[in-house]
């Protein structure tokens, strides 16, 4: 089971496609690991409100969203193959 205390970022995807055949290899070697995903434009405690201020102009809107994919500290290195 992969926590926070275990976990290492092994990459970061603004590309489903690139992220699916990374995971699709991990999960090949039998690699647990873990995926969370961000929106940008959401607001946080400590950005409250952003797009309203800012709005979308000049705004990428296909980077809007990414990915970050988590291994196992012991798998790291393993799994820094499939990169």
């Amino acid at each position: 089971m992969i926590t926070p205390f275990n976990r290492v970022q092994l990459a970061t995807f603004f590309d489903l496609a690139q992220r699916e055949a990374l995971c699709a290899a991990l999960a090949r070697a039998g690699i647990e690991y873990s995926i969370k995903t961000v929106n940008r434009a959401s607001p946080s405690a400590l950005n409250f409100g952003s797009r309203e201020r800012s709005g979308t102009l000049l705004h990428q809107m296909d980077q809007n969203w990414y990915d970050i994919v988590y291994v196992k500290k012991a798998d790291q290195e393993a799994a820094q193959r499939f990169l």
